[in-house]
C-alpha cells in the first residue's frame, strides 16, 4: 500500500511540474522584464530539477529537459511569445545544475546515514 502512495505522489509531482511549466511558458500574459527572464528560466528549471530528483532520481534531468525543450518550442505558436534558443540554453543549464546539486546533496546524505 505504501508503494502505491509513493507512486501516486511521484506522478502528482510530475503533473504539477508540467502544469506549472506549461502555464508559465504558454500563457501570453505572463511576462518578465528583459534581462531577468534568463535568470527565471535557470532558476525555475534548477529548482524543479532538485524537487523532482527527490522523488524521481536521475530521471529528473530527463523530465525537466524535455519540458524545457517542448515548452520553448510551443511558444512559437502563442501570441506575444517568442521561442528563443538562449532561453532554452538557460533552461537546460538550470536542469543540469539542479540535478548536479541534488545528486551531490543526496549522495552525501546517503554516505552519512
Amino acid at each position: 500500500m505504501i508503494i502505491l502512495k509513493i507512486a501516486v505522489l511521484k506522478i502528482s509531482l510530475v503533473i504539477i511540474f508540467f502544469a506549472t511549466s506549461a502555464y508559465l511558458s504558454l500563457n501570453p500574459n505572463v511576462t518578465i522584464q528583459n534581462g531577468w527572464d534568463k535568470m527565471a528560466h535557470f532558476t525555475f528549471y534548477a529548482g524543479s530539477s532538485v524537487l523532482l530528483y527527490i522523488f524521481m532520481g536521475n530521471y529528473s534531468l530527463a523530465y525537466t529537459s524535455i519540458a524545457a525543450s517542448l515548452f520553448e518550442y510551443l511558444q512559437k505558436f502563442v501570441p506575444n511569445r517568442l521561442a528563443s534558443v538562449y532561453d532554452l540554453l538557460f533552461s537546460l543549464t538550470g536542469c543540469l545544475f539542479g540535478t548536479f546539486i541534488a545528486a551531490l546533496l543526496f549522495k552525501s546524505r546517503r554516505e552519512k546515514g
